[in-house]
C-alpha cells in the first residue's frame, strides 16, 4: 500500500521516518495522529473528527493500519 501525504497514515509513516523510525508506543502513535489530523485541518484536508472524538475509534483505527512500529504484516 503506498503511501499518501494527504493522509493521516501517510503523514504519520513520512513523520516517523523523518526521525529515523523510532519506536513509538501506541500512546505516541495516537498523539501522532492526533495532531496530524489537526494539521490536515488547517491544511483544508479533509479532516477525521472522530479521531478528536473518540479515542476507541482512533486505537482500532491505528492498530488496523499496520503502521511498521506497532504492527507490521
Amino acid at each position: 500500500m503506498g503511501e499518501r501525504h494527504n493522509s493521516v497514515r501517510g503523514r504519520v509513516i513520512k513523520k516517523w521516518k523523518k526521525k529515523d523510525k523510532p519506536d513509538w508506543s501506541l500512546e505516541r502513535t495516537l498523539m501522532v495522529c492526533i495532531k496530524t489530523d489537526s494539521e490536515l485541518e488547517k491544511d483544508g484536508l479533509k479532516p477525521a473528527q472522530e479521531f478528536r472524538n473518540h479515542r476507541k475509534y482512533l486505537v482500532n483505527w491505528v492498530q488496523g493500519c499496520h503502521f511498521p512500529w506497532l504492527n507490521p504484516r
